[in-house]
Protein backbone atom coordinates (compact mmCIF):
# COMPACT_ATOMS: atom_id res chain seq x y z
CA UNK A 1 0.00 0.00 0.00
CA UNK A 2 2.74 2.43 0.93
CA UNK A 3 4.68 1.56 -2.42
CA UNK A 4 1.47 2.78 -4.08
CA UNK A 5 0.78 5.41 -2.15
CA UNK A 6 4.55 7.15 -3.16
CA UNK A 7 3.43 5.85 -6.65
CA UNK A 8 0.53 7.96 -6.79
CA UNK A 9 1.54 10.87 -5.62
CA UNK A 10 5.21 11.23 -8.04
CA UNK A 11 2.90 10.69 -10.59
CA UNK A 12 0.17 13.14 -10.08
CA UNK A 13 2.75 15.42 -9.53
CA UNK A 14 4.46 15.15 -12.74
CA UNK A 15 1.17 15.34 -14.10
CA UNK A 16 0.23 18.69 -12.41
CA UNK A 17 3.60 20.12 -13.43
CA UNK A 18 3.24 18.97 -17.20
CA UNK A 19 -0.48 20.57 -16.61
CA UNK A 20 1.16 23.95 -15.17
CA UNK A 21 3.18 24.45 -17.67
CA UNK A 22 1.56 24.04 -20.68
CA UNK A 23 -1.34 26.22 -19.75
CA UNK A 24 0.84 29.17 -19.35
CA UNK A 25 0.36 31.66 -21.48
CA UNK A 26 4.02 33.18 -22.08
CA UNK A 27 5.67 29.54 -22.20
CA UNK A 28 8.40 29.40 -25.31
CA UNK A 29 6.54 27.26 -27.15
CA UNK A 30 10.22 26.39 -29.19
CA UNK A 31 12.36 25.73 -26.38
CA UNK A 32 9.00 23.24 -24.56
CA UNK A 33 9.30 21.48 -27.65
CA UNK A 34 12.75 20.69 -27.41
CA UNK A 35 12.77 19.75 -23.61
CA UNK A 36 12.63 16.10 -22.53
CA UNK A 37 8.81 16.69 -21.34
CA UNK A 38 7.84 18.08 -24.90
CA UNK A 39 9.78 15.61 -27.05
CA UNK A 40 7.90 12.95 -24.35
CA UNK A 41 4.54 14.52 -25.59
CA UNK A 42 5.40 15.06 -29.27
CA UNK A 43 6.24 10.99 -29.06
CA UNK A 44 2.80 10.41 -27.59
CA UNK A 45 0.80 12.53 -29.82
CA UNK A 46 2.26 10.61 -33.24
CA UNK A 47 1.55 7.68 -31.34
CA UNK A 48 -2.25 8.10 -30.31
CA UNK A 49 -3.08 10.06 -33.72
CA UNK A 50 -2.85 13.15 -32.08
CA UNK A 51 -5.17 13.04 -29.28
CA UNK A 52 -4.36 12.16 -25.78
CA UNK A 53 -0.79 11.43 -24.41
CA UNK A 54 0.26 9.34 -22.10
CA UNK A 55 -0.14 11.98 -18.82
CA UNK A 56 -3.93 12.08 -20.15
CA UNK A 57 -3.69 15.70 -21.82
CA UNK A 58 -5.55 16.45 -24.96
CA UNK A 59 -2.81 17.05 -27.84
CA UNK A 60 -4.59 18.97 -30.98
CA UNK A 61 -2.93 17.77 -34.50
CA UNK A 62 -0.88 20.38 -36.01
CA UNK A 63 0.40 20.41 -39.36
CA UNK A 64 3.48 23.16 -40.28
CA UNK A 65 2.90 22.34 -43.89
CA UNK A 66 -0.22 21.30 -45.17
CA UNK A 67 1.26 20.67 -48.26
CA UNK A 68 -1.98 22.21 -50.46
CA UNK A 69 -2.34 25.52 -51.78
CA UNK A 70 -4.58 27.41 -53.74
CA UNK A 71 -3.57 26.16 -56.85
CA UNK A 72 -4.81 22.67 -55.64
CA UNK A 73 -8.63 23.79 -55.51
CA UNK A 74 -10.08 23.18 -58.77
CA UNK A 75 -13.73 24.55 -59.70
CA UNK A 76 -13.69 27.10 -57.13
CA UNK A 77 -12.61 30.42 -58.36
CA UNK A 78 -14.67 32.62 -56.77
CA UNK A 79 -14.74 31.28 -53.29
CA UNK A 80 -11.06 31.20 -52.99
CA UNK A 81 -11.17 34.88 -54.38
CA UNK A 82 -12.99 35.53 -51.07
CA UNK A 83 -10.27 33.73 -48.75
CA UNK A 84 -7.44 35.89 -50.74
CA UNK A 85 -7.85 38.35 -47.76
CA UNK A 86 -7.29 35.95 -45.11
CA UNK A 87 -4.02 34.60 -46.36
CA UNK A 88 -2.83 38.42 -47.22
CA UNK A 89 -3.60 39.18 -43.63
CA UNK A 90 -2.32 36.33 -42.21
CA UNK A 91 1.39 37.30 -44.16
CA UNK A 92 1.14 41.29 -44.00
CA UNK A 93 -1.62 42.41 -41.09
CA UNK A 94 0.27 45.90 -41.01
CA UNK A 95 -1.22 46.26 -44.13
CA UNK A 96 -4.76 46.07 -42.84
CA UNK A 97 -4.74 47.17 -39.47
CA UNK A 98 -3.22 50.67 -41.11
CA UNK A 99 -7.22 50.67 -42.30
CA UNK A 100 -8.52 49.74 -39.31
CA UNK A 101 -9.15 46.08 -40.87
CA UNK A 102 -9.56 43.36 -38.29
CA UNK A 103 -9.10 39.58 -38.88
CA UNK A 104 -12.31 37.64 -39.28
CA UNK A 105 -13.08 35.70 -35.67
CA UNK A 106 -14.38 32.42 -38.22
CA UNK A 107 -15.13 31.12 -41.35
CA UNK A 108 -17.27 28.50 -41.73
CA UNK A 109 -17.94 26.64 -45.13
CA UNK A 110 -21.37 24.70 -45.59
CA UNK A 111 -22.17 22.09 -48.52
CA UNK A 112 -22.86 18.81 -49.48
CA UNK A 113 -20.34 16.21 -48.20
CA UNK A 114 -17.51 15.50 -50.54
CA UNK A 115 -17.21 19.18 -52.08
CA UNK A 116 -13.66 20.07 -50.96
CA UNK A 117 -14.18 21.93 -47.48
CA UNK A 118 -11.44 20.53 -45.41
CA UNK A 119 -9.04 20.80 -48.77
CA UNK A 120 -9.95 24.51 -48.87
CA UNK A 121 -9.49 24.85 -45.56
CA UNK A 122 -5.97 23.11 -45.92
CA UNK A 123 -5.25 24.89 -48.72
CA UNK A 124 -5.47 28.50 -46.92
CA UNK A 125 -2.76 27.19 -44.25
CA UNK A 126 -0.72 26.18 -47.26
CA UNK A 127 -1.05 29.09 -48.67
CA UNK A 128 -0.33 31.52 -46.12
CA UNK A 129 2.15 29.16 -44.33
CA UNK A 130 0.98 29.12 -40.73
CA UNK A 131 0.53 25.83 -38.82
CA UNK A 132 -2.96 24.45 -39.25
CA UNK A 133 -4.57 22.78 -36.37
CA UNK A 134 -7.29 20.62 -37.42
CA UNK A 135 -9.87 18.13 -35.44
CA UNK A 136 -12.91 16.78 -36.01
CA UNK A 137 -15.76 18.28 -33.24
CA UNK A 138 -16.26 14.33 -32.20
CA UNK A 139 -12.43 14.40 -31.29
CA UNK A 140 -13.89 17.08 -28.48
CA UNK A 141 -16.57 14.69 -26.99
CA UNK A 142 -14.76 13.24 -23.53
CA UNK A 143 -16.03 10.46 -20.86
CA UNK A 144 -15.83 12.66 -18.17
CA UNK A 145 -17.63 15.84 -16.75
CA UNK A 146 -15.33 18.61 -17.79
CA UNK A 147 -12.93 17.11 -20.11
CA UNK A 148 -14.37 18.32 -22.97
CA UNK A 149 -14.04 21.84 -22.34
CA UNK A 150 -10.78 21.56 -21.19
CA UNK A 151 -9.84 20.12 -24.59
CA UNK A 152 -11.36 23.10 -25.95
CA UNK A 153 -9.32 25.19 -23.92
CA UNK A 154 -6.06 23.29 -24.59
CA UNK A 155 -6.84 23.43 -28.45
CA UNK A 156 -7.08 27.26 -28.19
CA UNK A 157 -3.76 27.74 -25.61
CA UNK A 158 -1.87 25.94 -28.42
CA UNK A 159 -3.07 28.10 -31.44
CA UNK A 160 -2.24 31.43 -29.04
CA UNK A 161 1.02 30.10 -28.71
CA UNK A 162 2.01 29.37 -32.34
CA UNK A 163 -0.08 32.76 -33.96
CA UNK A 164 -0.45 33.47 -36.56
CA UNK A 165 -2.47 29.68 -37.09
CA UNK A 166 -5.22 28.43 -38.35
CA UNK A 167 -7.96 26.59 -36.26
CA UNK A 168 -10.07 23.98 -38.37
CA UNK A 169 -12.87 21.97 -36.50
CA UNK A 170 -14.68 19.43 -39.02
CA UNK A 171 -18.25 18.62 -38.45
CA UNK A 172 -19.17 21.71 -36.20
CA UNK A 173 -22.87 20.34 -36.16
CA UNK A 174 -21.57 17.33 -34.32
CA UNK A 175 -20.70 20.04 -31.09
CA UNK A 176 -23.00 23.31 -31.79
CA UNK A 177 -26.68 22.69 -32.56
CA UNK A 178 -29.30 24.65 -31.71
CA UNK A 179 -29.26 25.30 -27.85
CA UNK A 180 -33.18 24.28 -26.54
CA UNK A 181 -33.83 22.52 -29.44
CA UNK A 182 -34.95 18.68 -29.85
CA UNK A 183 -31.03 17.96 -30.83
CA UNK A 184 -29.49 19.87 -27.61
CA UNK A 185 -28.45 18.43 -24.43
CA UNK A 186 -26.84 20.36 -21.42
CA UNK A 187 -23.45 18.43 -22.18
CA UNK A 188 -23.75 19.66 -25.73
CA UNK A 189 -24.43 22.97 -24.86
CA UNK A 190 -21.67 23.44 -21.95
CA UNK A 191 -18.94 22.72 -25.10
CA UNK A 192 -20.54 24.95 -27.13
CA UNK A 193 -20.59 27.77 -24.50
CA UNK A 194 -17.01 27.23 -23.65
CA UNK A 195 -16.05 27.43 -27.65
CA UNK A 196 -17.95 30.55 -27.51
CA UNK A 197 -15.95 32.05 -24.77
CA UNK A 198 -12.78 31.38 -26.37
CA UNK A 199 -14.06 32.71 -29.72
CA UNK A 200 -14.49 35.71 -28.20
CA UNK A 201 -11.14 35.80 -26.21
CA UNK A 202 -9.08 36.61 -28.96
CA UNK A 203 -7.83 40.00 -29.50
CA UNK A 204 -8.45 41.67 -32.68
CA UNK A 205 -4.39 40.90 -33.26
CA UNK A 206 -4.15 37.65 -32.20
CA UNK A 207 -3.50 36.28 -35.53
CA UNK A 208 -5.82 33.18 -34.75
CA UNK A 209 -8.80 32.33 -37.60
CA UNK A 210 -10.92 29.53 -36.52
CA UNK A 211 -12.14 28.00 -39.74
CA UNK A 212 -15.23 25.09 -39.08
CA UNK A 213 -17.07 23.14 -41.84
CA UNK A 214 -20.91 21.16 -42.02
CA UNK A 215 -22.98 19.73 -43.98
CA UNK A 216 -25.82 21.38 -42.65
CA UNK A 217 -25.79 25.42 -41.33
CA UNK A 218 -29.17 25.22 -40.39
CA UNK A 219 -29.06 23.30 -36.97
CA UNK A 220 -25.92 25.53 -35.69
CA UNK A 221 -26.50 27.96 -32.99
CA UNK A 222 -27.17 31.40 -34.05
CA UNK A 223 -24.58 32.43 -31.37
CA UNK A 224 -21.72 30.48 -32.80
CA UNK A 225 -23.33 31.35 -36.57
CA UNK A 226 -22.63 35.55 -35.28
CA UNK A 227 -18.74 34.50 -33.87
CA UNK A 228 -18.62 33.45 -37.89
CA UNK A 229 -17.95 36.65 -39.55
CA UNK A 230 -17.48 34.73 -42.92
CA UNK A 231 -19.61 32.03 -44.40
CA UNK A 232 -18.92 30.24 -47.47
CA UNK A 233 -20.89 27.98 -49.56
CA UNK A 234 -19.19 25.50 -51.39
CA UNK A 235 -21.13 24.67 -54.40
CA UNK A 236 -21.50 21.29 -56.74
CA UNK A 237 -19.11 21.38 -59.14
CA UNK A 238 -21.03 22.47 -62.49
CA UNK A 239 -19.55 20.84 -65.87
CA UNK A 240 -16.68 23.07 -66.57
CA UNK A 241 -15.52 22.77 -63.04
CA UNK A 242 -15.81 18.87 -63.41
CA UNK A 243 -13.74 18.94 -66.87
CA UNK A 244 -10.95 20.85 -64.31
CA UNK A 245 -11.14 18.03 -62.27
CA UNK A 246 -10.80 15.24 -64.36
CA UNK A 247 -8.13 17.26 -66.00
CA UNK A 248 -6.88 17.27 -62.60
CA UNK A 249 -6.95 13.75 -61.49
CA UNK A 250 -5.95 12.23 -64.92
CA UNK A 251 -2.18 13.65 -64.03
CA UNK A 252 0.25 11.02 -62.95
CA UNK A 253 -1.99 8.46 -64.96
CA UNK A 254 -1.09 6.72 -67.90
CA UNK A 255 -4.13 7.48 -70.01
CA UNK A 256 -4.61 6.58 -73.81
CA UNK A 257 -3.26 9.15 -76.13
CA UNK A 258 -6.95 8.55 -77.72
CA UNK A 259 -9.21 8.70 -75.20
CA UNK A 260 -12.14 11.75 -74.67
CA UNK A 261 -12.54 12.41 -71.09
CA UNK A 262 -15.54 14.12 -72.27
CA UNK A 263 -18.11 11.31 -71.58
CA UNK A 264 -16.86 11.69 -68.12
CA UNK A 265 -17.45 14.75 -67.45
CA UNK A 266 -20.89 14.43 -68.99
CA UNK A 267 -21.86 11.50 -66.68
CA UNK A 268 -20.51 12.33 -63.20
CA UNK A 269 -23.18 15.62 -63.29
CA UNK A 270 -24.14 15.63 -59.98
CA UNK A 271 -20.87 14.23 -58.30
CA UNK A 272 -18.29 15.95 -56.61
CA UNK A 273 -14.52 15.89 -56.57
CA UNK A 274 -13.89 13.48 -54.09
CA UNK A 275 -16.04 11.23 -56.62
CA UNK A 276 -14.22 12.05 -59.33
CA UNK A 277 -10.85 11.38 -57.56
CA UNK A 278 -12.12 8.04 -56.44
CA UNK A 279 -13.53 7.12 -60.03
CA UNK A 280 -9.91 8.32 -61.51
CA UNK A 281 -8.14 6.12 -58.96
CA UNK A 282 -9.95 2.96 -59.51
CA UNK A 283 -9.71 3.53 -63.32
CA UNK A 284 -5.83 3.02 -62.39
CA UNK A 285 -6.79 -0.35 -60.22
CA UNK A 286 -8.77 -1.79 -63.17
CA UNK A 287 -6.40 -0.72 -65.68
CA UNK A 288 -3.55 -2.48 -64.06
CA UNK A 289 -5.94 -5.38 -63.13
CA UNK A 290 -6.52 -6.07 -66.92
CA UNK A 291 -2.60 -5.84 -67.66
CA UNK A 292 -3.28 -2.67 -69.95
CA UNK A 293 -0.10 -0.68 -71.27
CA UNK A 294 -2.58 2.56 -70.89
CA UNK A 295 -5.62 3.54 -69.42
CA UNK A 296 -9.09 2.98 -71.63
CA UNK A 297 -11.89 5.12 -72.21
CA UNK A 298 -13.49 1.52 -71.27
CA UNK A 299 -12.05 1.26 -67.95
CA UNK A 300 -12.55 4.87 -66.99
CA UNK A 301 -16.36 4.14 -67.70
CA UNK A 302 -16.46 0.59 -65.97
CA UNK A 303 -14.64 2.57 -62.84
CA UNK A 304 -17.47 5.04 -63.00
CA UNK A 305 -20.15 1.98 -62.91
CA UNK A 306 -18.12 0.52 -60.71
CA UNK A 307 -18.07 3.13 -58.15
CA UNK A 308 -21.83 4.88 -58.69
CA UNK A 309 -23.83 1.40 -59.76
CA UNK A 310 -21.83 -0.94 -57.94
CA UNK A 311 -19.55 -4.10 -58.71
CA UNK A 312 -21.23 -6.50 -61.08
CA UNK A 313 -22.56 -9.62 -59.56
CA UNK A 314 -21.49 -12.45 -61.50
CA UNK A 315 -23.10 -14.99 -58.77
CA UNK A 316 -26.03 -13.64 -59.37
CA UNK A 317 -27.24 -15.85 -62.21
CA UNK A 318 -30.84 -14.93 -63.14
CA UNK A 319 -33.53 -17.14 -65.37
CA UNK A 320 -34.24 -15.74 -69.02
CA UNK A 321 -37.98 -15.25 -67.55
CA UNK A 322 -36.32 -12.63 -65.05
CA UNK A 323 -34.22 -11.21 -67.87
CA UNK A 324 -37.02 -10.69 -69.93
CA UNK A 325 -38.85 -8.50 -67.20
CA UNK A 326 -35.86 -6.35 -66.40
CA UNK A 327 -35.55 -5.80 -70.06
CA UNK A 328 -38.97 -4.92 -70.06
CA UNK A 329 -38.72 -2.27 -67.27
CA UNK A 330 -35.81 -0.70 -67.81
CA UNK A 331 -36.78 -0.32 -71.68
CA UNK A 332 -40.29 1.49 -69.87
CA UNK A 333 -37.44 4.20 -67.74
CA UNK A 334 -35.71 4.60 -71.42
CA UNK A 335 -38.69 5.13 -73.66
CA UNK A 336 -40.42 7.67 -71.21
CA UNK A 337 -36.97 9.80 -70.31
CA UNK A 338 -36.63 10.06 -74.29
CA UNK A 339 -40.29 10.96 -74.42
CA UNK A 340 -39.38 13.57 -71.97
CA UNK A 341 -35.97 15.10 -74.30
CA UNK A 342 -33.76 13.61 -71.99
CA UNK A 343 -29.90 12.00 -72.19
CA UNK A 344 -29.66 8.52 -71.49
CA UNK A 345 -25.71 7.31 -71.44
CA UNK A 346 -26.61 3.68 -71.64
CA UNK A 347 -29.12 1.18 -70.46
CA UNK A 348 -28.39 -2.22 -69.06
CA UNK A 349 -29.55 -5.30 -67.42
CA UNK A 350 -26.71 -6.74 -65.68
CA UNK A 351 -27.10 -6.87 -62.67
CA UNK A 352 -24.94 -4.31 -60.35
CA UNK A 353 -24.65 -3.07 -56.39
CA UNK A 354 -28.09 -3.88 -55.43
CA UNK A 355 -30.04 -3.47 -58.77
CA UNK A 356 -31.60 -6.29 -61.81
CA UNK A 357 -30.35 -2.99 -64.08
CA UNK A 358 -30.06 0.44 -64.91
CA UNK A 359 -30.26 3.83 -66.50
CA UNK A 360 -27.32 5.64 -66.83
CA UNK A 361 -28.64 9.34 -67.31
CA UNK A 362 -27.14 12.61 -67.53
CA UNK A 363 -28.98 15.38 -66.12
CA UNK A 364 -29.27 18.39 -68.04
CA UNK A 365 -28.01 20.71 -66.18
CA UNK A 366 -29.62 23.55 -68.34
CA UNK A 367 -33.26 22.70 -67.20
CA UNK A 368 -34.92 24.58 -64.41
CA UNK A 369 -36.34 22.37 -61.42
CA UNK A 370 -39.75 23.91 -62.36
CA UNK A 371 -43.05 21.88 -61.44
CA UNK A 372 -43.26 20.62 -65.15
CA UNK A 373 -39.38 19.20 -64.81
CA UNK A 374 -39.93 17.76 -61.55
CA UNK A 375 -42.99 16.07 -62.29
CA UNK A 376 -41.71 14.73 -65.92
CA UNK A 377 -38.57 13.19 -63.43
CA UNK A 378 -41.42 11.42 -61.04
CA UNK A 379 -43.31 9.66 -64.64
CA UNK A 380 -39.55 8.33 -65.43
CA UNK A 381 -38.92 7.10 -62.41
CA UNK A 382 -42.52 5.41 -62.06
CA UNK A 383 -42.31 4.10 -65.87
CA UNK A 384 -40.40 0.97 -65.01
CA UNK A 385 -43.29 -0.69 -63.13
CA UNK A 386 -45.95 0.85 -65.68
CA UNK A 387 -43.85 -0.57 -68.38
CA UNK A 388 -44.26 -4.11 -66.32
CA UNK A 389 -47.70 -3.75 -65.74
CA UNK A 390 -48.52 -3.04 -69.57
CA UNK A 391 -47.02 -6.17 -70.67
CA UNK A 392 -47.52 -8.83 -67.70
CA UNK A 393 -50.91 -6.63 -66.19
CA UNK A 394 -49.34 -7.16 -63.42
CA UNK A 395 -46.24 -5.90 -61.36
CA UNK A 396 -43.19 -6.85 -58.98
CA UNK A 397 -41.56 -5.52 -56.43
CA UNK A 398 -38.72 -4.75 -58.50
CA UNK A 399 -39.74 -1.22 -58.22
CA UNK A 400 -39.71 -0.17 -55.11
CA UNK A 401 -36.57 2.16 -54.97
CA UNK A 402 -38.45 3.38 -58.08
CA UNK A 403 -41.33 3.53 -55.48
CA UNK A 404 -38.97 5.71 -52.70
CA UNK A 405 -37.26 7.67 -54.53
CA UNK A 406 -40.87 9.36 -56.56
CA UNK A 407 -42.79 9.58 -53.51
CA UNK A 408 -39.69 11.48 -51.83
CA UNK A 409 -39.67 13.90 -54.42
CA UNK A 410 -43.36 14.75 -54.11
CA UNK A 411 -43.08 15.09 -50.68
CA UNK A 412 -40.67 17.95 -51.43
CA UNK A 413 -42.77 19.13 -53.84
CA UNK A 414 -45.88 20.05 -51.77
CA UNK A 415 -44.37 20.56 -48.14
CA UNK A 416 -40.93 22.21 -49.79
CA UNK A 417 -41.53 23.94 -52.95
CA UNK A 418 -44.95 24.41 -52.58
CA UNK A 419 -45.47 22.82 -55.75
CA UNK A 420 -49.30 22.26 -56.68
CA UNK A 421 -51.07 21.09 -59.81
CA UNK A 422 -53.53 24.24 -59.17
CA UNK A 423 -50.94 26.59 -58.82
CA UNK A 424 -50.73 29.40 -55.90
CA UNK A 425 -48.89 28.43 -53.19
CA UNK A 426 -49.56 27.24 -50.16
CA UNK A 427 -47.57 26.78 -46.51
CA UNK A 428 -44.26 25.22 -46.26
CA UNK A 429 -43.70 23.28 -43.60
CA UNK A 430 -40.18 23.03 -41.85
CA UNK A 431 -41.15 20.56 -38.67
CA UNK A 432 -43.08 17.27 -39.23
CA UNK A 433 -44.30 18.27 -35.71
CA UNK A 434 -45.86 21.66 -36.97
CA UNK A 435 -48.63 19.21 -39.26
CA UNK A 436 -51.69 18.46 -37.20
CA UNK A 437 -53.53 15.08 -38.22
CA UNK A 438 -55.93 17.13 -40.96
CA UNK A 439 -53.33 18.73 -42.53
CA UNK A 440 -51.32 15.37 -42.36
CA UNK A 441 -54.70 13.76 -43.64
CA UNK A 442 -55.49 16.40 -46.62
CA UNK A 443 -51.61 16.56 -47.86
CA UNK A 444 -51.39 13.11 -48.13
CA UNK A 445 -54.42 12.38 -50.36
CA UNK A 446 -53.23 15.47 -52.53
CA UNK A 447 -49.78 13.82 -52.95
CA UNK A 448 -51.23 10.24 -53.72
CA UNK A 449 -53.53 11.44 -55.91
CA UNK A 450 -50.36 13.05 -58.15
CA UNK A 451 -48.65 10.58 -57.92
CA UNK A 452 -51.34 8.43 -59.48
CA UNK A 453 -51.59 11.23 -61.91
CA UNK A 454 -47.73 10.79 -63.07
CA UNK A 455 -48.28 6.52 -62.83
CA UNK A 456 -51.22 7.20 -65.14
CA UNK A 457 -49.34 9.55 -67.40
CA UNK A 458 -45.95 7.03 -67.96
CA UNK A 459 -49.40 3.96 -68.82
CA UNK A 460 -50.14 6.38 -71.54
CA UNK A 461 -47.08 6.92 -72.87
CA UNK A 462 -45.87 3.37 -72.98
CA UNK A 463 -49.34 2.29 -74.14
CA UNK A 464 -48.53 4.46 -77.50
CA UNK A 465 -45.10 3.66 -77.45
CA UNK A 466 -45.43 -0.60 -76.74
CA UNK A 467 -43.76 -1.11 -80.67
CA UNK A 468 -40.88 0.04 -79.23
CA UNK A 469 -41.27 -1.08 -75.78
CA UNK A 470 -40.94 -4.28 -77.54
CA UNK A 471 -38.24 -4.11 -79.68
CA UNK A 472 -35.93 -1.93 -77.25
CA UNK A 473 -36.51 -5.15 -74.70
CA UNK A 474 -35.10 -7.53 -77.70
CA UNK A 475 -32.36 -5.88 -78.18
CA UNK A 476 -31.21 -5.45 -74.76
CA UNK A 477 -32.15 -9.51 -74.68
CA UNK A 478 -29.75 -9.80 -77.41
CA UNK A 479 -26.77 -7.27 -75.87
CA UNK A 480 -27.57 -6.43 -72.21
CA UNK A 481 -25.99 -3.19 -72.69
CA UNK A 482 -26.85 -0.25 -74.81
CA UNK A 483 -25.03 2.82 -75.49
CA UNK A 484 -26.48 5.77 -76.18
CA UNK A 485 -25.62 5.66 -80.04
CA UNK A 486 -27.53 2.50 -79.97
CA UNK A 487 -30.49 3.41 -77.95
CA UNK A 488 -30.95 6.45 -80.20
CA UNK A 489 -30.56 4.44 -83.56
CA UNK A 490 -33.35 1.78 -81.94
CA UNK A 491 -35.67 4.89 -80.81
CA UNK A 492 -34.98 6.95 -84.45
CA UNK A 493 -36.49 3.57 -86.26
Amino acid sequence: CLFFMVGFMVWNGIYKKVQDSRSKKNINFEEYKNSKKGKREEKSRLFNGGSVNLMGGFLPRMVEDTGVTFKDVIGLDKQMAELQDIVRFLKEPEKYEEKGATLPKGVLLFGQPGVGKTHIARAIAGEAEVPFFELSASEINAKYLGESEERVRSIFDAAARRAPAIIYIDEIDSIAVQRFSDNSNKYGASILNQLLSCMDGFTKDSGVIVMASTNNADVLDPALMRRFNMKLYIHMPDKEARRQLVDYFSQGKKIGKNVSLERLVDITAGLTGADIETIMNEAAILSVRKNEEYISEETIIEAFRKIEIGIQNSYMQKSRKRLKRTAFHESGHAIVSKYFGKTVSEVSIISRGDTAGYNLSAPDESREYNFQEMKSRIVVLLAGRAAEEEIYKDTSAGASNDLERASSMVRDMFLRYSMRDEGGVNMVLTDNKDLNDAIVKESYEKMNAFLKSCYDEAKRILSEKRPLLIKLSKALMEKETLSENELDKIVRS
